[in-house]
C-alpha cells in the first residue's frame, strides 16, 4: 500500500468515526464481559532491523552454529516469520570464511567455506557427483527441505527474536527442476562447513537479512531495511582479538551510494537491496570464484571484487575496445559474448572484453586516481598502495598487455625516453608492459610499491593535465584582433583592437573556460604546492557620497592565506604593482571578487532568487587595468592583513571620452540606448552600482576561470608542473575553495540571506572537489550554493533553462532505459528517470549530460539539499526559510532571442525551425541599475514546476503540473497575469509538508 492509499484509508476511517458520532447518544454502558484481563499479543508495528550475534559455537563434529537475535530499532523482538512482529516473512543468509594472513602481514581475500553449486540431470541417467559441479563461494539461506545443503535455522523459544543457525554438512540435496530444467532433477552440492575447534586463525560469520514492514506492498522501499552483520572469532581462543579484513569501508561507499539503499524494490535493485556492507562483497566475489578470467593475467576471475569494483567505477574510461573479429568474453552493449554465442565486433558496435555484466556506462563523479575515495580509513585500506598485481592493476589499466605471447608488435606503454603510448587526443593505446612481459606478480612490488628497488613513483595523484584545447594553445601571432584578449589579459574590441606578435600573441579561439595548467582534483595536494585559501571578513553596500545623488557600491574586505606542507596558514601580503607584475611571487593570475543580489522582476519586488551580479578580477583592480563596471580601488593590508576592494570608484570608473555612452550616468541621469550621453561635455560615471532596492546582497572571493582576461591563480615554481611563461601553459592551478558571505547595507544592517538550498559538503561527498575531474569551469567555481550567482533564473541556452535548480536536477536525473537519444538510438544502460534527453550543452547526438549515472537514490533529495537542524527539509518547503521564500520565487527563463536551426542540443520544447522570435530577456545595467524587463513572448517555467519537471518529465507528469497552475515553456505574459491575480501553482495544496501527497513522503 502506498502513502496515498494509507492516507486515504486514514481519512475514510476518520469520516466513519465522525459519521458514527452524528448518531447521538449510544446509551448506558453494558454489563462487563466474562473474559480475563490477559494482554493479547497482537503483531507489533515497528520499523528497522538490528541483528546481533550472541556467539558462535564449534560443535563436537566440527560443524559451526551461530546464535543471533533480531530486533527492531526500538529493541523489540522481530519474528522472521512475521507472526509476532509486523513484517513480511524473511530468511537470512549466512556465510563463514577464514581470514587469511600473508607472509608480509597483509590480509588477502577471504577463504570462503560456504560454497554451493548445482547440476541438472535427466531421469534415467547416472546422478552426477560433486566433480560435475562448480562450487562457488556464497551466502546460504536455510531451507527446511534441504538441510544438507542449506543448514538448519531454529528459533530458540518463542517471541524473543532469538535464533540459532547451523551451517550445512553437505554433500548434496535433490529437487525437481523448474524453468529450463523442468522435467529434470537438480542436484545441489554444498561444501561441508567444518572448523577445527582449536584453530587460532580468525574466522568471520556474515549474516545478511532484510525486513519489510509494509505487508501490503512488499515492494515499498520505505518499509524496507537491510543489514549485513559481521562477527569475527578465533575458535581456539575466544578471548583473543580477532583480525578484521576491511580493504574498502562502507562509510566511504555510502558517501555516494547512501548505504546502498534501494530506490525501488521493483526495478533492478542492487542485489535486491540486501547487500549493503563493503566487506561483505568479498564473500561471494572471492578471488577463487569461478567466472571468466580477466584478460590481464588470464587467471583471476573477473568477478573478484578487486577487479569488478574497479571496472564498474571506471567503465566509461576502460579503453580496450575490440572492433574487428569475434569475441567470446565480455560484452557487446548489453549482450554477453560467449563461446556458444560469440559477438562480431565492429567500429560501430565494439566489443568490451572487460565490461563486467555489461556495465559500461557508469560515470564516476571524481578523479579515478583518488584511491582514498574508497580505501581511506578502511582497516587495510593501505593495501591499495602496498600490493600490486596484474589483475588488479589491469582492472583499470586494461590497455596494458602483460602476456608475453601477445605483446608482439605492440609499443611499450612507456618507452625508454619516457614517451607514453597515447594517440593524438592523449588516450592510451593498447601497449606492452614497459618493464617487459610478466607471467606472475612477484616482481610488481619492485617498481609499483614505495620502497621497491625500482620504484617509479606514485602515479595515483589526482592532477588533471592542461587541456590541449585551451585558448592558450591557439595563439594569434600576427596582425590585430578585435575579439578575445592580448597576451596581458586586456580585452580586444573593434574600438580597441589588439596587436598580436610572436612575443606577445593574442588569444581569440579555443576554449577560454578551461584549465591551461595542471589542475589538482579530488583534494590532491602535490608535493611542494602552496595551498592558498581566502578569508572574507565583510561584504557591504558602500555609500558613495562623492557623486550626486549618492549611490551604493559593492565592497568586500578579504585576505589570502597560504600554507606549505600542512603548516599553519599565514597571511599573504600582496606585491606592490610597478615593482612586480603579479600579486604574489611564484604565481600568476588571481581570483575575482563577486557579488550577487536580487532586483525586481516579473512583478516580484523582492525576489528570493539572484538575478543580478557584479564582479572584478582582483589582479586587474590591483594593477589599475580594471575599467567600467569592473573598475575599483584596493587598499590594505590593515593590521589584521585584510584588503578592501570597492567597485565603482577610482579613475577608470569615470568616462570622459565617449560621445554616445549607453550605460552609466551623467550628472545623476541614466545614459541609455534611448538617451545616450556625450561624456566629453561632462564626465560620465560608469562604475558598478548596487540598486537601492537590491535584496540578498552576497559577495565572495574565487570564481575566476576565463583564461583570456582573467587567468586563474597559478603556481609557477614547481618542476613537476612547469609553467611556460611564453605560452602561459602549465603551472599548478591549485584551486582554493570559493568563500562568500551575506552583506550589510550602508547603515550596517544585514541583508536577509538567500535561503539555504544545497549543502556544499554534500556535493563534496561524491565529487570531493567540484569542477575538477569531471572538469567544469576549470575547477574555479567549486561551491554549490553560489552556483546560482551565474546560473540564475535568466540564464538560458538552446531552449534549456540554465538556472541552477533546473540543470542540476536534470543532469543528475539521467535517462530511463526506454528513452531514445536525439539521433533516435536507444539509450545504453538507462538507470535514470528522465524520458527526454537533457541536451543542454550536449557534445553530440549520442554524448551529453544524459550520460550521467547517479550513484545514489534519485528520490533521496537530502543527498544534496541542506538539512536544517530542526529536522525540516529545504527541498519540500518545510524549512522556515524555504516556506518564507515561496511567494517571491522567480520563474526560470526557458527561451529568449531568435532560434537557430535546431541541433542535438536544442530543447524539443521550443520551435524547431530557425527564425522563431521569442524576444529579449531580462537585463539590468550594472552602472545605473536600469532594468529592462523580458519580452512578454519569452518562455518560462514556473518555480516549483521547474524543479519537479527536471526529473518527472513524462507527458502525464507535465500535464499534471500544468493542470494545477504550473507553467511549462509558457509565454511570460501568462506569468505576468498569474502574478497580478495571485493565482498560480497550487502544488503544495497536495504536495506540501504534511499533506496527502507530501513531497517528503516519496523523496527520502
Amino acid at each position: 500500500m502506498n502513502v496515498l492509499q494509507k492516507r486515504a484509508l486514514t481519512l475514510l476511517a476518520a469520516i466513519a468515526v465522525a459519521g458514527a458520532g452524528c448518531k447521538g447518544d449510544t446509551g448506558p454502558a453494558g454489563t462487563p464481559g466474562q473474559g480475563s484481563n490477559t494482554t493479547v499479543n497482537l503483531p507489533l508495528t515497528t520499523s528497522g532491523l538490528v541483528v546481533a550475534v550472541k556467539g558462535v559455537t564449534v560443535n563436537a563434529d566440527q560443524s559451526v552454529s551461530v546464535n543471533f537475535t533480531t530486533k527492531d530499532d526500538q529493541g523489540n523482538p522481530v519474528d522472521l516469520a512475521g507472526k509476532y512482529s509486523t513484517n513480511a516473512p524473511f530468511n537470512p543468509r549466512f556465510s563463514l570464511s577464514k581470514v587469511n594472513v600473508a607472509a608480509d602481514g597483509s590480509l588477502p581475500p577471504y577463504g570462503v567455506l560456504t560454497r554451493t553449486g548445482s547440476v541438472a540431470y535427466a531421469p534415467g541417467t547416472t546422478p552426477p557427483d560433486v566433480s560435475a559441479a562448480t562450487l562457488n563461494p556464497t551466502a546460504i539461506a536455510a531451507n527446511a527441505a534441504a538441510p544438507a545443503t542449506t543448514g538448519v535455522l531454529a528459533e530458540n523459544g518463542s517471541g524473543a527474536g532469538d535464533y540459532t543457525y547451523t551451517f550445512p554438512a553437505g554433500p548434496f540435496a535433490d529437487a525437481d527442476g523448474t524453468g529450463s530444467n523442468a522435467g529434470k532433477t537438480v542436484r545441489t552440492f554444498a561444501s561441508a562447513v567444518k572448523v577445527d575447534p582449536k584453530a587460532t586463525d580468525t574466522y568471520v560469520v556474515w549474516i545478511e537479512a532484510a525486513r519489510q514492514t509494509n505487508t501490503t506492498n512488499t515492494t515499498d522501499a520505505a518499509g524496507f531495511k537491510a543489514v549485513n552483520v559481521e562477527y569475527d572469532f578465533v575458535p581456539g581462543n575466544p578471548s583473543a582479538t580477532p583480525l578484521k579484513r576491511q580493504v574498502a569501508s562502507t562509510a566511504a561507499c555510502s558517501k555516494c551510494h547512501n548505504a546502498f539503499k534501494p530506490e525501488s524494490l521493483t526495478t533492478n535493485a542492487f542485489h535486491n537491496g540486501t547487500r549493503v556492507e563493503a566487506a561483505y562483497c568479498d564473500v561471494c566475489h572471492a578471488i577463487d570464484r569461478k567466472s571468466t578470467a580477466t584478460v590481464s593475467d588470464g587467471t583471476t576471475p573477473a568477478a573478484f571484487s578487486g577487479i569488478f569494483v574497479h571496472r564498474i567505477h571506471a567503465s566509461k574510461e576502460l579503453l580496450l575496445k575490440i572492433t574487428t573479429g569475434t569475441q567470446t568474453t565480455g560484452y557487446q552493449g548489453a549482450t554477453a559474448c560467449t563461446t556458444k554465442a560469440p559477438c562480431t565486433c565492429t567500429v560501430a558496435a565494439p566489443c568490451l572484453p572487460n565490461s563486467f555484466h555489461g556495465i559500461s556506462d557508469v560515470t564516476y563523479p571524481q578523479d579515478l586516481r583518488n584511491c582514498d575515495a574508497c580505501h581511506k580509513d578502511a582497516a587495510q585500506g593501505a593495501q591499495a598502495k602496498t600490493t600490486a598485481s596484474r589483475a588488479v592493476c589491469g582492472s583499470c589499466h586494461d590497455y596494458v598487455v602483460f602476456d608475453p605471447a601477445k605483446v608482439a608488435g605492440l609499443p611499450a606503454c612507456v618507452d625508454t625516453a619516457g614517451n607514453e603510448a597515447v594517440d593524438a587526443n592523449g588516450n592510451w593505446l593498447q601497449c606492452a608492459h614497459a618493464a617487459g612481459a610478466n607471467t606472475d606478480d612477484t616482481s610488481c612490488k619492485g617498481c609499483h610499491v614505495a620502497g621497491g628497488a625500482g620504484f617509479i613513483g606514485d602515479f595515483h595523484v589526482a592532477v588533471v593535465p592542461p587541456d590541449s584545447g585551451s585558448t592558450y594553445n591557439f595563439p594569434v601571432t600576427t596582425g590585430t584582433s578585435t575579439t578575445g584578449a592580448d597576451f596581458f589579459g586586456n580585452a580586444c574590441s573593434a574600438a580597441a583592437p589588439c596587436t598580436c606578435t610572436v612575443a606577445a600573441p593574442c588569444f581569440n579561439s579555443g576554449n577560454n573556460n578551461t584549465n591551461a595548467g595542471f589542475l589538482p582534483a579530488a583534494g590532491a595536494v602535490p608535493a611542494g604546492s602552496i595551498q592558498v585559501t581566502y578569508v572574507v571578513k565583510s561584504v557591504s553596500a558602500f555609500k558613495d557620497t562623492s557623486v550626486t545623488p549618492n549611490v551604493l557600491r559593492p565592497q568586500i574586505v578579504f585576505k589570502f592565506q597560504q600554507s606549505l606542507n600542512g603548516a599553519a596558514p599565514s597571511d599573504v601580503v600582496f606585491n606592490t604593482f610597478g615593482a612586480k607584475t603579479e600579486l604574489m611571487d611564484n604565481f600568476v593570475g588571481s581570483p575575482s571578487v563577486y557579488f550577487a543580489y536580487g532586483v525586481p522582476q516579473d512583478g516580484i519586488t523582492a525576489p528570493a532568487d539572484f538575478n543580478a551580479s557584479q564582479s572584478a578580477y582582483i589582479k586587474a583592480v590591483w594593477n589599475g587595468n580594471a575599467a567600467g563596471a569592473s573598475s575599483g580601488t584596493m587598499t590594505g593590508p590593515d593590521s589584521s592583513g585584510f584588503y578592501t576592494i570597492t567597485l565603482g570608484v577610482g579613475p577608470k570608473s569615470v568616462d570622459t571620452t565617449t560621445t554616445s555612452l549607453k550605460t552609466g550616468t551623467q550628472n545623476g541621469v541614466a545614459c541609455t540606448s534611448a538617451a545616450p550621453c556625450n561624456c566629453t561635455t561632462a564626465a560620465c560615471q560608469v562604475g558598478a552600482v548596487i540598486p537601492d532596492k537590491a535584496v540578498m546582497l552576497t559577495g565572495g572571493v574565487g570564481y575566476t576561470y576565463g583564461l583570456q582576461t582573467t587567468q586563474p591563480l597559478t603556481q609557477t615554481n614547481l618542476a613537476s608542473y612547469s609553467y611556460n611563461s611564453a605560452t602561459k601553459i602549465g603551472g599548478l592551478v591549485n584551486v582554493a575553495p570559493d568563500v562568500w558571505r551575506t552583506g550589510v547595507d550602508a547603515s550596517g544592517k544585514a541583508y536577509a540571506p538567500r535561503r539555504a538550498v544545497v549543502d556544499n559538503a554534500k556535493c563534496k561527498n561524491c565529487h570531493v572537489q567540484l569542477g575538477a575531474a569531471p572538469t567544469f569551469h576549470a575547477g574555479q567555481r567549486n561551491d554549490g550554493p553560489t552556483c546560482s550567482f551565474c546560473h540564475n533564473v535568466n540564464q538560458v541556452n538552446s531552449g534549456w533553462a540554465g538556472n541552477a535548480k533546473d540543470f542540476i536536477h536534470a543532469l543528475h536525473a539521467g535517462l530511463d532505459a526506454s528513452t531514445k537519444l536525439p539521433d533516435g538510438t536507444p539509450v545504453a544502460g538507462g538507470s535514470g528517470i528522465r524520458t527526454v534527453p537533457f541536451g543542454w550543452h550536449a557534445v553530440s547526438a549520442t554524448e551529453g549530460y544524459w550520460d550521467i549515472t547517479f550513484p545514489g537514490q534519485h528520490n533521496y533529495c537530502d543527498a544534496c539539499h541542506a538539512t536544517p537542524a530542526d529536522g525540516t527539509h529545504t527541498y519540500d518547503f518545510s524549512a522556515a526559510a524555504s516556506a518564507a521564500a515561496l511567494p517571491n520565487l522567480l520563474s526560470s527563463t526557458a527561451a529568449t532571442g531568435t532560434t537557430a536551426a535546431p541541433t542535438f542540443s536544442s530543447s524539443p520544447y521550443i520551435a524547431q525551425t530557425a527564425g522563431t522570435v521569442y524576444g529579449s530577456g531580462f537585463s539590468i545595467d550594472k552602472a545605473n541599475s536600469i532594468i529592462t524587463n523580458a519580452a512578454a513572448t519569452t518562455l518560462v517555467t514556473s518555480p516549483i514546476t521547474a524543479a519537479c519537471v527536471a526529473c518527472h518529465d513524462s507527458p502525464a507528469a507535465k500535464g499534471h503540473m500544468v493542470g494545477n497552475g504550473g507553467l511549462f515553456y509558457s509565454p511570460r505574459s501568462v506569468l505576468t497575469q498569474q502574478v497580478a491575480t495571485g493565482v498560480g501553482e497550487s502544488c503544495l495544496l497536495c504536495h506540501g509538508a504534511g499533506k496527502i501527497a507530501a513531497i517528503a513522503d516519496v523523496h527520502r
